[in-house]
């Protein structure tokens, strides 16, 4: 059981890296009780997204992507690194 802890503990959860990304000037995160009414989850329930205790439904991931002003896909789908690129020869 250990064992799966520590790799569930290890997943990054998208929702973290985008509100990571955006937390620079002048981008501050800071959710007030209307923002959570905005997105329709609570505090506690989007503390437990954010820790990968919970998952958001589709509905609940286009809000959270209209808020923090990105795409829903940004929150779905990890971004390809550059050392994540093919050779020339396969692409």
């Amino acid at each position: 059981m250990a064992t799966t802890i520590s790799k569930a503990a290890k997943i990054r959860n998208r929702i973290q890296e985008v509100i990571e990304s955006k937390a620079k000037p002048p981008f501050v995160y800071r959710p007030t009780h209307a923002w959570f009414e905005k997105i329709g989850v609570g505090k506690q329930k989007f503390g437990r997204m954010l820790r990968n205790e919970e998952q958001p439904d589709l509905v609940q991931l286009e809000l959270i992507a209209r808020e923090l002003g990105c795409s829903i896909d940004d929150l779905i789908v990890k971004p390809k690194r550059s050392s994540d690129s093919q050779p020339e020869l396969f692409q």
